[in-house]
């Protein structure tokens, strides 16, 4: 009988289980090929003995192939075949276990180890890392440490949803990406929901996974590689996609209409520019408002918070010029300090009143002008 091997996470997983298994095999793509090419010239070919589907084959297959992916991987294959399939959908992983329950294949499942909090034991220095990353949100940070010190030491089935929320420019995404370089080895999934503020065919189709033949949020979950998905501005995501978040934030299994994804212990951070709690239920709803565990408030920076941005900004961007122009670091602060706004600043605008007194300085230190 067939012999089945579904090997569930990311690609660099998928590849290390085919040489831990020394599996080889023929891939379905070609093998398809071949056999359309010799089915449209009149002839026939052999099947063959050990085929790897892998998860980006199911893109190169027309969308009403699918709903028979099993009958064709076994029309290509003899009868006692080695398999192995790289995060199958929905469709073909109840094909082969109603097969399996029928006796009629052997199944192995080998699921990728997701990097998670759980378990961490330096937790608490590497909440101190996060802390040095991030300038003026000391209550902020306060509270986050607290989750993730309690997601380091709970195991949960369904995933935990953090909200960052507060004015424009004063270090949430910052925030989610130093807990995903300190905590996850940076990796994660990481989506700007204001490419969903429109309704879009494309939009649809990733969140709600409505073609199995084309990008999705269940593909990228099945081949994640950390516990950590960061979707940014949430506050920009039409109306008419936010039911796509209620499965996610509320069970241990994400299931749309292509895949079925474990997501148990998934950390879910949000950012959102409202001002508070009353206005994130207000303009995302009840469904959605509900199922988030914790929001925190990141306040406006103080002068001295704003001092201390513009010294670590004119550090960096100095650091980046290449010319042989000797730039007095003081004079950089000095005139970039004139052009902002102590009332209306945040981290963007600063970075943008640096970078602009730096432009000024180079091209009047320029002998050629």
């Amino acid at each position: 009988m067939r012999s089945y091997t579904i090997i569930i996470g990311s690609v660099s997983f998928f590849e290390n289980s085919l040489q831990e298994l020394s599996a080889e095999g023929e891939e379905f793509n070609d093998v398809i090929t071949l056999f359309d090419t010799a089915r449209n010239a009149g002839k026939s070919i052999g099947e063959v003995s050990s085929l790897i589907v892998r998860n980006n084959h199911y893109h190169g297959i027309a969308e009403s192939a699918h709903a028979r992916l099993g009958g064709l991987i076994e029309d290509v294959t003899e009868s006692d075949a080695c398999i192995y399939i790289h995060n199958p959908t929905s469709v073909l992983l109840r094909y082969i276990r109603r097969e399996h329950e029928a006796g009629s294949c052997d199944l192995n499942i080998i699921e990728e180890p997701r990097s998670s909090l759980a378990g961490i034991s330096d937790v608490q220095r590497k909440i101190e890392d996060v802390k040095r990353q991030i300038v003026g949100q000391d209550n902020a940070l306060e509270e986050i440490a607290k989750t993730l010190n309690y997601l380091a030491n709970t195991k949960r089935n369904k995933p935990y949803v953090l909200m960052l929320y507060g004015n424009s420019s004063l270090g949430k995404t910052e925030t989610a990406k130093a807990i995903a370089d300190t905590f996850f080895d940076g990796k994660m999934i990481e989506r700007h929901l204001s490419m969903f503020e429109e309704f879009s065919l494309a939009n649809s189709d990733y969140l709600f996974g409505g073609r199995p033949n084309v990008n999705s949020l269940g593909y990228e979950l099945n081949e994640r590689e950390s516990n950590l998905l960061f979707f940014d501005e949430m506050d920009k995501c039409g109306a008419s996609y936010r039911s796509a978040f209620y499965s996610l934030f509320d069970s241990p299994t994400f299931i749309d209409t292509t895949y079925e994804v474990d997501i148990s212990g998934l950390l879910i951070v949000l950012t959102c520019n409202f001002l508070s709690e009353e206005e994130i239920k207000k303009n995302l709803g009840d469904p959605i408002y509900f199922r988030i565990d914790k929001s925190v408030y990141f306040e406006d920076f103080s002068p001295n918070d704003l001092l201390k941005i513009l010294e670590i900004e004119t550090d960096k961007q100095l650091s980046s010029v290449i010319s042989g122009t000797d730039m007095d670091r003081q004079k950089v602060m000095q005139l970039a300090a004139r052009k902002i706004l102590v009332a209306e600043s945040n981290g963007r605008t600063i970075q943008a009143a640096v970078r602009s007194t730096i432009e000024s300085l180079l091209y009047e230190s320029d002998p050629c002008k």
